[in-house]
């Protein structure tokens, strides 16, 4: 017994050896090669820290040379000093210096004869900067090359700043050359800033001595200097050296993100790098911190196969050497294993064949059955014993005895599925789904197989192609109805707002023109000023209705603080309730309470309940707003008014389109479609619109918007169109062009500017005129129609931004196609601005003056491209 157990443990014996072997091996081969890869990167480590020292040391030197220049002369001119920084071909020899200058040192009383004698070598602009009274002034009154960004630092006072100053001090204290820290040099222009240094080299008076501290600091009259952009300083000192490592040099000797001036690979993040360094090194009296950490192309250069290649054969050996014990101590066992196992196969395949739920059959390749489950029975309608003996093409009613025998004789040993028809015992055809293999068993080949009944399937499937077909059918036809209503309203937008711009533009120039109208006039213009307002307001509604019920209403969810918005609603809505004598108390609420919902939309819902409890009041009435937190997650504005109130039989129609409830003879106009929108647009916002009314007691109105518990900060208030500042009068005149082939929509804006002399208009009827009329006159601004005769405005826009001279005219569209697709569409075209007509004549001002502002900016700018 004992040596039983103790040939059964040998197979494990071997494998815990085996593998225990292979482990320490592989780990000795992964340490040796990870020492390999570790002294490589200490290798590129001293040769990119050596290089940047030996780099700077270099610079260093040259600086040098240049103090030489003034050691040697009386006095350095600027053609001397160009000459001598020329012959040192600093962009061949010394790749990453942004040049060489010379700062010199002016005393406060000799400011102004320093600034009148380099004026008088040619630079008529020339002056210190920054501006200001300093105890000392310096000046780069030198700096090669000089030209480009090198310009920008001629005559700056690098004194007068701190990191700078530290450097120069350090240099004329100790007669050495430093270095500054981290700076940003007066030569970046705003794109692509990078960081920066400067070297110093003090330059001292000819003849007199500067061996002690206060000798330097007396006779000190300047430095030679070298300003330094650290990106391309680092381009010409690694090149393609860095490879697959990342550097990162900090200022000083702390290594952080305030103290980073450059990093090769800004965008990689080292959160796992296998190897790292930091280092410090002193270069000019100045210390840098130099980070490298390798990158994942480094770390893959691991030697890795040799670890591999031990682990892999070291398993495979164990793993043999196990397989080769277990089958020697498996023979003796495997006969009586064998055989239980053949019992205990049977016995389950013979279950399986009987219990199973598909119609299990097996036949010869002749097509004869020898074997049947109780399934297949119950689904021909047959007994196992008539089955038994029958051959396939009995029941099979899609293939004839032919085609079976072809079909058998093709079958291989893979399943094969198909679909095909079985004759029941009484007549009737089912369909089926078929399994079938090929299998030899004791030497003969018989053909396994499994159905199942899929008629019920066919026929629902059937049925399923059918109604999604009739679904497809009415998508179809009602995307073609959305589309062609869309298309309608668009046309009556336009074809409404056409006529109405006339009738409300003329009236309103009437009301206010000259000489004044007199009072049966003014009576009469009101009714028409009125009347078309309030068919706008009735078109706007349709509209509004139409995209929404269309789906194609866009909405922009944010946070929207609720104080901000009924603030402007209340001063929107109180000359309304002043003109009816009503009474609005808005109750104190949070003001930190934000909804997460469109904002416009949310002015537009509260205008709408606002002016109903105003209009549908009482004399003398009152309308109380209430903000309240309905639950944690919604916030309530209530809307309560001191009106008739509403019975319960109204109550059901109120959100009906064009149910006014028998106001319609009411001294209050209306549309009847307000409410239905109001409704519609607080449920596209996820909200609900509720109501409660008393007849004799008012109405209360309440909306529900979701809370935004985590909101945005608000933006700053910014000035109101109406204070806005106007076009001066005194101002150089200025040229409007108006391309539209309406003449009463021409002759109107030609009556609105006739007040405003500095603005001359031209016109014309239609595209390819007013793109020749701005050609020829390059007008301040272009007022556009967006339907014209031959090309529209907006294919007019196009050709005039793709014309260099016309390209920077600011143009407005004016236009009757007001729904927000088409408003939205001639933005992203890019017109200044979009206006819809009717012409509110205010509004149309203001956007004139702004694209005016807009073109004199763009004139400044082209002709003093350097001013900003």
């Amino acid at each position: 017994m004992n040596y039983l157990r103790l040939s059964k443990s040998l197979p494990w014996l071997v494998l815990v050896v085996g593998f225990t072997v292979t482990y320490f091996s592989q780990q000795a081969a992964v340490n040796a090669a990870h020492q390999t890869q570790q002294d490589n990167f200490a290798y590129h480590v001293r040769e990119i820290t050596l290089r940047i020292e030996q780099r700077l040391a270099a610079y260093e030197q040259v600086l040098r040379g240049v103090k030489g220049l003034y050691i040697a002369s009386k006095s350095v001119e600027r053609n001397a000093f160009h000459d001598y920084v020329a012959s040192l071909r600093l962009d061949n020899l010394f790749p990453g210096i942004q040049g060489i200058g010379f700062s010199l040192i002016i005393p406060p009383q000799e400011k102004a004869r320093h600034i009148e004698a380099i004026r008088k070598e040619g630079f008529p602009n020339y002056t210190l900067r920054p501006e200001g009274e300093r105890d000392l002034y310096t000046s780069i009154v030198f700096l090669e090359p000089f030209t480009d960004r090198n310009l920008r630092a001629f005559g700056y006072d690098m004194y007068s700043e701190a990191v700078r100053r530290a450097a120069m001090e350090q240099a004329r204290d100790l007669d050495k050359t430093a270095m500054s820290g981290k700076v940003t040099l007066v030569q970046e222009a705003g794109q692509q800033v990078q960081s920066g240094f400067l070297m110093y080299a003090p330059v001292y008076r000819n003849g007199l001595p500067h061996e002690t501290l206060a000798e330097r600091r007396a006779n000190i009259i300047g430095w030679v200097y070298s300003p330094f952009r650290m990106n391309d300083l680092m381009a010409g000192v690694l090149g393609a050296r860095a490879g697959n490592l990342d550097i990162e040099i900090y200022d000083g000797e702390e290594a952080s993100d305030k103290t980073a001036m450059y990093d090769s690979t800004p965008l990689v993040q080292h959160q796992h790098p296998g190897f790292r360094s930091l280092t410090q090194v002193s270069i000019a009296e100045h210390i840098w911190t130099i980070g490298v950490h390798s990158l994942p192309s480094f770390d893959a250069q691991l030697d890795k196969e040799k670890p591999r290649t031990i682990a892999a054969t070291g398993i495979s050996m164990s793993l043999l050497f196990t397989l080769l014990a277990w089958l020697l101590i498996r023979d003796r066992e495997r006969a009586l294993q064998t055989a239980a196992a053949v019992a205990r196969e049977s016995y389950k395949n013979e279950m399986l064949l009987r219990t199973a739920g598909d119609g299990i059959y097996i036949f010869d390749i002749d097509g004869n059955l020898v074997q049947v489950n109780d399934a297949f029975c119950r689904m021909l309608g047959y007994t196992k014993e008539e089955l038994l003996g029958m051959n396939v093409a009995q029941w099979n009613a899609q293939w004839s005895a032919e085609e079976l025998k072809a079909k058998i004789d093709a079958l291989g040993s893979s399943n094969s599925v198909f679909e095909t028809q079985h004759r029941r015992r009484d007549g009737s055809i089912i369909d089926v789904e078929v399994n079938t293999s090929r299998v030899e068993i004791d030497g003969r080949q018989l053909v396994y197989s499994s159905a199942r009944d899929i008629t019920e399937r066919k026929r629902l499937d059937q049925l399923l192609q059918e109604k999604n077909a009739e679904l497809e059918r009415a998508k179809s036809a009602a995307e073609k109805a959305n589309l062609a209503k869309s298309e309608f309203l668009s046309r009556m937008s336009h074809e409404l707002r056409t006529p109405l711009n006339a009738i409300l533009g003329f009236a309103q120039l009437l009301e206010t023109g000259s000489p004044p109208p007199t009072d049966a006039q003014i009576a009469r213009l009101h009714q028409i000023i009125k009347a078309g307002w309030y068919l706008l307001e009735l078109i706007n509604e349709i509209l509004d209705l139409a995209v929404i019920e269309s789906g194609k209403l866009s909405l922009s969810r944010e946070p929207v603080s609720l104080i901000d918005v009924i603030l402007e609603c209340q001063a929107m809505i109180e000359p309304q309730a002043q003109k009816h004598g009503i009474q609005i108390n808005f109750l104190p609420f949070d003001h930190t309470w934000f909804a997460h919902a469109d904002r416009t939309r949310v002015k537009q819902v509260l205008i709408n309940l606002l002016s109903n409890a105003i209009k549908y009041n009482r004399e003398q009435g009152t309308v109380e707003v209430r903000c309240t937190m309905s639950t944690p997650e919604r916030i309530r504005i209530s809307i309560k008014d001191s009106g008739a109130g509403l019975p319960p039989e109204k109550l059901v129609q109120l959100f009906q389109p064009f149910n006014r409830l028998g106001q319609e003879n009411g001294a209050e106009e209306g549309t009847g479609i307000g409410l239905v929108v109001t409704k519609q647009l607080v449920e596209l916002m996820g909200g609900t619109l509720g109501v409660k009314s008393t007849v004799g007691a008012g109405s209360e109105f309440w909306i529900e918007l979701i809370r935004d518990v985590t909101p945005h900060l608000a933006a700053e208030n910014t000035l109101p169109v109406e204070l806005a500042p106007q076009t001066q009068g005194n101002e150089a005149l200025r040229t409007l062009l108006y391309v539209e082939d309406n003449p009463a929509n021409l002759m109107l804006v030609e009556q609105i500017i006739a007040d405003h002399p500095q603005v001359h208009m031209l016109s014309a009827r239609d595209g390819n005129f007013g793109i020749a009329l701005a050609r020829a006159h390059l007008p301040d601004v272009i007022l556009m129609d967006i339907n014209l005769p031959g090309i529209s405005g907006i294919e007019a826009l196009n050709i005039l931004r793709s014309d260099p001279a016309t390209a920077h005219i600011p143009v407005i569209a004016l236009s009757a196609n007001a729904m927000l697709r088409d408003i939205e569409k001639g933005l992203e075209a890019g017109f200044f601005r979009y206006l819809t007509k009717p012409i509110k004549v205010n509004e149309f001002m203001n956007a004139l003056d702004d694209a005016l502002k807009h073109a004199k900016t763009e004139l400044d700018d082209a002709i003093n491209p350097g001013s900003s």
